[in-house]
């Protein structure tokens, strides 16, 4: 897909570029429903409205939460224009400023850890010190009960031996 996004980004040359533009439309296709190539002009075909909660409005920016299709929860702040009545654009919501505290990039928290505090309303620095509870069970569930049934079924099957 990116190499016919990168012949057809308008430079003229075979090869293609590795200008903005291409990778622009690369990123943004990565995210898209689907992608035409339509008289060598390419078209990003906009997928269905996700449904958002708007939490917060200032000025021309709205912050929105939504739930994805594998479940996770996600923030950004968006322009306000791009609410909608039946939702917004995942390519809005994508291209939107993320919204709530980057916690996998903390060593030690995964994708997994950080969904789990995103769920129990955790978002910020704020949020955690607030919520510290709910941040322990987070960390119990994730981290703490896998780890004790592995060391459970580790120990059962080397007592068998």
């Amino acid at each position: 897909m990116e190499e016919v996004i990168q012949e057809t980004n308008g430079s003229g040359d075979e090869e293609g570029c590795e200008g903005e533009r291409a990778r622009d439309i690369v990123e943004v296709a990565e995210v898209a429903e689907e992608v035409v190539v339509v008289d060598e002009e390419v078209m990003v075909v906009d997928p269905l409205p996700v449904p958002v909660k708007v939490l917060h409005k200032e000025g021309l920016a709205a912050l929105v939460q939504w739930v994805a299709d594998d479940g996770s929860t996600g923030r950004a702040i968006i322009p306000i224009t791009e609410l909608k009545r039946d939702g917004v654009s995942p390519l809005t919501l994508a291209a939107g400023m993320p919204g709530g505290e980057p916690w996998s990039e903390i060593d030690g928290i995964d994708d997994v850890l950080e969904q789990e505090f995103y769920q129990r309303g955790i978002w910020e620095p704020e949020d955690m010190l607030q919520l510290s509870h709910l941040a322990q069970q987070a960390i119990q569930q994730v981290l703490v009960v896998p780890l004790k049934k592995r060391l459970l079924e580790y120990s059962k099957r080397v007592s068998r031996r």
